[in-house]
């Protein structure tokens, strides 16, 4: 997975979301340098389990989680950063279809 370059240092996390809401994570702490491609390479294992599982699979991608997306928010309404550096996305994982 390729993400574009942003413009902070920051750690991503991938988590595993399927239909009924069981998560897992994937990946912790891939670290991203400021305004440099970032590059997410998902083992064997992880991918054979992306691909055989009967339910839709979503993954989501994030910078900060926990107390850490409250600072984040926190520091932005003090005025202490100009802008959130909190990131999330959601992504579907499509089955390749014969």
């Amino acid at each position: 997975m390729k993400l574009e370059p942003v413009p902070y240092n920051t750690d991503v996390d991938i988590v595993k979301i399927d239909e009924k809401g069981k998560s897992s994570i994937l990946i912790e702490q891939v670290n991203v340098k400021k305004n440099k491609l970032t590059y997410i390479y998902f083992d064997a294992q992880q991918l054979k389990e992306l691909r055989t599982s009967k339910d839709k699979n979503y993954l989501l991608i994030l910078n900060n989680r926990e107390k850490e997306l409250l600072s984040d928010a926190k520091a932005v309404d003090l005025g202490l950063k100009p802008f959130p550096t909190s990131f999330q996305a959601v992504i579907e994982f499509y089955k390749e279809s014969n």
